[in-house]
């Protein structure tokens, strides 16, 4: 059996850090920039930066005898449903609060895998992802009994986005036989970027104002960095880790390392504009902490006792 190394943990943990800190940059640009233009403009640099990429033969994207129709699906769920939902919901809820909400994705992609991919996680996994939404539900009962909960609208919004990001986990790893990483980043990225900028423009119509939203960036150092870290960090870099950790990891497996994301931006959120850390914060972050050790820990010691067996 071949082994999975340490690769794909690492563009886990990589992930997670750009999007544990996309919710707090995210409603920075939200301060400014409305939320389909700020969602057009990160995904169609994206897209723009990839493009160079391929045009230079850095990266290599072939549709060529495969089923692209299910790549446009996963990328339909995300980042068209999931992130719709999540940039409207951040209007709404705090970034910590909304790292915390998306932590109950590896619920919906534990059953979509059973469903759909067939894959039957261990009963000591499933203990370490009940014991992931426990950490979750400590934060949010907490966080609503001190009156921090956030609108029941924008906790609405949030849960629908991550049903798309489970969608999307799920169907990931099932197109991964067919595409590369690289080619599902490229077309999520692609598609995203058409998506947002179609609703943008139709937005703007609308409002009479399309160029002047799209100006905003430019006349901001601040809101440059937004624009960049969510284009080129959050999307083209962050999408591939994701990419490439669930062609090489079960879904159940590499869904819990979006509960990290939980735990950094709730870091971000106390270190960098200063939410006060609350203790059911520090408690649910160490359930999801070790959630994410447990979950993966016993699945590599099974594979390594299969391994020893075959020889």
């Amino acid at each position: 059996m071949k082994k999975t190394g340490i690769l794909p943990y690492a563009a886990g943990v990589v992930m997670a850090v750009f999007f544990g800190l996309s919710f707090l940059v995210t409603q920075q640009g939200l301060a400014e920039i409305p939320p389909m233009v700020l969602m057009s403009f990160r995904f169609a640099l994206a897209a723009v930066f990839m493009t160079i990429l391929r045009a230079f033969g850095v990266i290599h994207i072939s549709y060529k005898n495969k089923p692209v129709m299910g790549v446009i699906a996963l990328s339909v769920f995300y980042p068209g449903i999931s992130f719709f939902f999540e940039t409207i919901s951040l209007q709404y809820v705090s970034s910590s609060q909304a790292g915390i909400l998306v932590s109950i994705m590896p619920i919906f992609v534990t059953l979509f895998g059973i469903v759909i991919l067939k894959e039957k996680p261990m009963r000591i996994q499933v203990f370490f992802i009940i014991l992931s939404v426990t950490g979750v539900l400590v934060t949010v009962v907490f966080a609503r009994s001190s009156g921090n909960e956030g609108t029941f609208f924008g906790i609405l919004l949030m849960l629908v986005s991550v049903l798309g990001g489970s969608v999307n986990n799920v169907l990931s790893r099932k197109y991964s036989k067919y595409f590369s990483s690289v080619e599902i980043t490229y077309t999520m990225i692609c598609l995203g970027a058409v998506i947002f900028t179609c609703i943008s423009f139709i937005q703007g119509i609308f409002e009479r104002d399309v160029w002047r939203a799209y100006l905003i960036p430019f006349g901001s150092a601040k809101m440059m960095f937004v624009v960049v870290e969510l284009s080129i960090g959050t999307s083209a870099v962050a999408f591939f880790c994701m990419n490439y950790m669930l062609s090489k990891l079960k879904a159940v497996n590499a869904a819990v390392f979006i509960n990290l994301a939980t735990v950094i931006s709730i870091a971000a959120g106390v270190l960098i504009v200063k939410e006060h850390l609350y203790w059911y914060q520090i408690v649910g972050g160490c359930l999801i902490i070790l959630s994410v050790w447990g979950t993966n820990y016993f699945e590599n010691r099974v594979k390594n006792l299969k391994e020893k067996e075959g020889a």
